[in-house]
C-alpha cells in the first residue's frame, strides 16, 4: 500500500534508522 517510489523509500529509511538506533547486528522490518 505504497505510493511508489517515495513512500517505499521513506518506509525503508525509517526502518534503517530504527535498526541503526537499536544497535549493531539488528534487523528492523517495516510493515
Amino acid at each position: 500500500n505504497f505510493d511508489f517510489p517515495k513512500m517505499l523509500i521513506e518506509a525503508a529509511d525509517k526502518a534503517l534508522y530504527r535498526a541503526k538506533s537499536g544497535g549493531r547486528d539488528r534487523v528492523a522490518i517495516s510493515e
